[in-house]
């Protein structure tokens, strides 16, 4: 998908991936760790830059998440 984002993605362009971690009081730990582990390093290592995660607001009681960046000049 990263690869797919780079090649898509005009230079200065930006990305916006949205997830939810989790419900009420009770937190996904696998999907919030797989973007923290693995998406955001590789997501950097691809050249990809100001790579951030975002909470909120939540919707419906839902933990909402963005990961946004941004492709190189």
């Amino acid at each position: 998908m990263l690869a797919e984002i780079d090649r898509v993605l005009a230079p200065g362009g930006s990305f916006v991936i949205t997830y939810c971690d989790g419900k009420a009081d009770v937190a996904w730990d696998g999907i919030a760790s797989i973007v923290r582990e693995q998406f955001i390093p590789a997501a950097s290592a691809l050249g990809l830059t100001d790579v951030i995660e975002t909470r909120g607001p939540d919707s419906r009681d839902y933990h909402t998440v963005a990961v946004t960046g941004r492709k190189s000049v």
